[in-house]
């Protein structure tokens, strides 16, 4: 993407390590990846969080800490907040922006289509601190009761509740789908982690360790991702809501400020002696350095499908980086998807999650490799229980595979045959075959409403051959419109999409480097360790958010 203050750094290759922690069984991916400096300010910006097209970050080029954010679709930096004071501590979702007003300790939204401020909390006599969000709840730390506990408020009704109620002390909350991930930390100084399901108002403790500490967790779908210290030093861990399953991520050095979307995790690896941005790949166990730098620090960040963010001193000054990142995946030996519903373990080529946040539809262009021949495209519309896509395109190589109401059950038709009163009944998947190049490009469109997002993945046969359609071959009439377009689809069917199956154990390795946390990277974090709140360095919600 071009725009004007944004400079292209690198483009790289990124191999899985080769050391493993653990033994897992599903296939590593390939990452290639494009980094991309997004603020040029002489001043620092630090604490990024993404979602979507939006990157929100304190800027300190005034005269005090305000907020500020970047949209990623039309390459345009703006404040979000100017009065005195100090503002910090952000997160996004869907095209709002909640962050802590110091001045008034309060919990503000900030609407980027509207443009509208509200305060939350708006109360004189308590501290209201640390927001996250994702769809459309907040959480956030609150002493109203006297204890630090947590607090959520639902923004479509305006219901607000108490979430936590402990003598010890709530805080660090993350959002995502209707459940809240927080830290309880008791008088020993040790954390467990917490989860709250909004729909159920039930209470889950995810770990029970006294004598251990888990901290800062994130959420993704029914993933929950946190740092802990068992032993000498600390590694970060997923723990599965719907399985029960921890997994842990055992490298050598310390792991700390874990994010999570999808099945990447990104991370702060300590092991060098200085902050280093890794990403995870939860099935597999795959570790991946993604900062091009070779010097400097990278930390504070935060992951949204295929986006990572972070802050980086490599400029003399702190600014925000994006990784864009491609994941792809090898094919087993003589896999061969027949469909969707029966991939034998085939390995997709691409497998990236779209989202639709707020604004004009969102456009998406997407590059990877495959060998020629038949391909097997599998949509799913909702994925880790986002909301569904009801209107969208999607080409590839710029062939039509997906049309605007394809995402519609009716395809765009009253039930009752009145298009006055046409009912919207979204998929719940998209199957598609058509051929695939050497080098290939996905070009995707979006314009539901915000929040919905799909999960597109794409088999090939191996070696390039063809795949097996005979026991499941279906044909529509549309797809003979389209028989004279060499890409174009050559079927469709509406099954459903089957999950790949994951080894809960996780492998990794580690990659050293040279240097030492840079002094304005120091001075940032020190600043923000001595306010008498949170921590700046916090884990977010994902933010299909």
């Amino acid at each position: 993407m071009k725009t004007i203050g944004r400079a292209l750094v690198a483009t790289m290759m990124l191999l899985p390590c080769l050391a493993s922690a653990q033994v897992a069984g599903a296939a590593a991916p390939t990452l290639t990846g494009v980094e991309t400096r997004i603020t040029t300010n002489l001043a620092d910006q630090f604490d990024p969080a993404i979602s979507g097209n939006l990157i929100v970050y304190t800027d300190t080029r005034g005269a005090d800490r305000d907020i500020w954010y970047y949209d990623l679709a039309t390459g345009l930096e703006a404040p979000v907040t100017t009065a005195p004071g100090n503002q910090d501590l952000t997160d996004v979702s869907q095209g709002l922006i909640v962050y802590t007003d110091e001045s008034v300790a309060d919990v503000v939204v900030f609407d980027t289509i509207a443009h509208s401020t509200t305060n939350l909390t708006n109360a004189a006599n308590s501290l209201s601190i640390d927001p996250s969000i994702g769809q459309k709840l907040v959480a956030w730390t609150d002493n109203r009761d006297g204890n630090i506990e947590i607090y959520a408020k639902d923004l479509i009704t305006g219901e607000e509740r108490r979430i936590s109620n402990s003598p010890d002390r709530d805080e660090r909350s993350a959002v995502s789908n209707g459940t809240i991930a927080w830290q309880r930390c008791g008088a020993s100084g040790t954390c467990d982690i917490f989860a709250y399901d909004w729909a159920s108002k039930a209470t889950r403790q995810i770990t029970n360790t006294p004598a251990d500490d888990e901290r800062m967790p994130d959420i993704s779908g029914t993933r929950i991702v946190y740092q802990g210290l068992r032993g000498t030093e600390r590694d970060i861990f997923a723990f599965d809501l719907a399985t029960g399953v921890e997994t842990r991520l055992a490298l050598p050095g310390d792991q700390v400020n874990a994010n999570v979307s999808g099945d990447f995790v990104a991370f702060e690896d300590l092991s060098s002696g200085t902050y280093k941005i890794k990403l995870w790949h939860i099935p597999s166990g795959a570790v991946f350095d993604i900062a091009t730098a070779a010097s400097g620090a990278q930390f504070l960040n935060d992951i949204d499908g295929n986006r990572v963010v972070f802050t980086d001193d490599r400029n003399g000054q702190l600014d925000i980086y994006l990784y864009e990142f491609t994941a792809v995946f090898p094919a087993p030996p003589n896999a061969l998807p027949q469909d969707c519903a029966h991939l034998n373990g085939a390995r997709p080529v691409l497998d990236n999650i779209f989202e639709r946040t707020a604004g004009a539809p969102h456009e998406f262009k997407v590059s990877f490799a495959a060998e020629p021949g038949d391909g097997l495209i599998c949509i799913t519309n909702g994925p880790n229980g986002s909301a569904k896509v009801s209107s969208g395109e999607i080409e590839l190589n710029e062939a039509e595979i997906v049309r605007e109401h394809d995402f519609n059950a009716a395809g765009g038709q009253s039930h009752e045959g009145d298009d006055d009163h046409r009912q919207i009944v979204p998929v719940d998947s998209l199957e598609r075959r058509a051929a695939l190049l050497a080098s290939n490009e996905l070009d995707v469109e979006l314009s539901s409403r915000p929040g919905s997002a799909i999960r597109i993945q794409i088999f090939q046969a191996p070696g390039g051959g063809a795949i097996d359609t005979a026991k499941h071959a279906r044909h529509h009439a549309h797809d003979h419109d389209r028989a004279d377009d060499p890409g174009a689809v050559r079927d469709d069917l509406g099954s459903s999409q089957h999950g790949l199956t994951a080894d809960p154990e996780a492998v990794g390795c580690s990659q050293s480097g040279a240097g030492l946390l840079a002094p304005l990277a120091l001075a940032a974090l020190a600043l923000l360790a001595l306010m008498p709140r949170p921590s700046v360095q916090r884990a977010r919600s994902r933010r299909s958010r």
